[in-house]
């Protein structure tokens, strides 16, 4: 990768100089935190909030092998052996627990 490419792509090309200065490469580049990027000498803030956010959506794009797939439901709700598997409380309607209680629509009726 190209940083001084990405960069300019980015409209940021006068950071290039600060980033080649600073062997900030491929491989540096998905760690570089706001702070960092204040030493290397990018002050403005907006700048800032661009150069993470593309870092971010980087190295989202190119390792989703990364990202952990949830667990099947099976595997969340398994117990360990020797113990029952955890009961799903069943959510309750209001007007089960309240003989009174009276729907929204028959409040503002």
């Amino acid at each position: 990768m190209d940083v001084g490419g990405w960069l300019r792509s980015l409209g940021l090309g006068k950071y290039e100089a600060a980033f080649r200065d600073n062997e900030i490469d491929e491989t540096v580049l998905p760690n570089l935190t706001a702070d960092d990027l204040k030493e290397l000498g990018v002050t403005a803030l907006g700048h800032r909030r661009k150069l993470l956010d593309a870092i971010g959506s980087d190295a989202s794009a190119k390792a989703p092998s990364a990202v952990a797939a949830p667990a099947p439901e099976s595997q969340i709700l398994a117990a360990p052996p020797g113990r029952s598997a955890p009961r799903r409380r069943a959510e309750r309607n209001p007007s089960s627990r309240d003989p009174g209680h009276r729907s929204l629509p028959e409040q503002l009726a």
